[in-house]
């Protein structure tokens, strides 16, 4: 055999080796997976949901039926027996319709069609529902407590008809004194903000919830902000949803938890919520 086919023999084998590599690390990726994402058999498939009451009866027996076609399967948990620790949908709005492709947008940002398109788009979402999670009057509770014993947060004006605390910066004269970034960030406060003399308030690390006269569970929200983005809480029959929403989406929150809420509600085929 000369050198050139021993070359091609060793490339081959070389090939097969980080093939069977390549599928075990695939295969222990998808194992390691407890999400819905590695069962390629449900794409299509309806998910049904069946929990029992639990927390003493704070989450009411339910079932939800998921169509495929709005079912996130990457981000729907399960546990070793099968059951569903939780599951996830995704839609856009407006709507709420399931997810689509648009491969026409591609490469058209900034040309009349794409700009139209945007006029009245208003996004891709998800959204979690939790086998024990709770979103309603408590949960804003909670967080409203939370809120008033920190000491980095503060009362601020309310805001899209929410209660907001918002995070407070304050400095030192003598660190003024010698950090210009320091000074231009103050320099920028806002005029209808309540923080104190050499304060200002980061209103991008905010929570923000209904106000106390919402005691209903099925209505309100509660809403926790850090720089990098915002997550809305809700509840739908006694279950706690959760979904992510970026902070210009606030001042509309209600566009979006709305129907949101309304789509989860809509799955369910069976409850014991009263």
């Amino acid at each position: 055999m000369d050198s050139m086919a021993k070359k091609i023999v060793l490339i081959g084998a070389l090939g097969a080796v980080l093939g069977v590599i390549g599928a075990l690390y695939v295969s222990q990726s998808f194992a390691m997976d407890n999400s819905l994402r590695p069962k390629r058999g449900l794409k299509e498939a309806d998910l049904v949901v069946s929990w029992p009451e639990n927390a003493g009866g704070r989450n009411p027996a339910i079932t939800f039926r998921v169509p495929g076609e709005y079912l996130y399967r990457s981000t729907t948990w399960v546990e070793k027996d099968g059951s569903i620790t939780s599951f996830s949908v995704m839609f856009e709005l407006p709507g709420p319709i399931p997810p689509k492709e648009r491969p026409w947008l591609r490469g058209k940002r900034g040309t009349p069609e794409y700009e139209e398109f945007m006029k009245t788009w208003q996004g891709k979402f998800s959204a979690d529902v939790g086998r024990n999670a709770a979103g309603g009057f408590g949960k804003r509770e909670m967080m409203r407590k939370r809120a008033l014993s920190s000491s980095r947060l503060i009362r601020d004006v309310d805001y899209a008809g929410l209660e907001r605390y918002s995070r407070v910066v304050c400095y030192e004269d003598s660190y003024l004194a010698l950090h210009v970034k320091a000074r231009e960030f103050l320099a920028g406060k806002e005029g209808d903000g309540r923080s104190p003399s050499n304060c200002r308030l980061d209103r991008r690390i905010v929570s923000l919830m209904s106000p106390p006269e919402v005691t209903a569970d099925e209505e309100g929200v509660a809403i926790d902000c850090l720089s990098t983005g915002c997550k809305a809480y809700f509840e739908v029959k006694g279950r706690g949803v959760s979904m992510g929403i970026a902070h210009r989406d606030i001042e509309n929150w209600s566009r979006i938890v709305e129907p949101a809420r309304h789509l989860i509600g809509s799955f369910v085929v069976r409850s014991n919520y009263k």
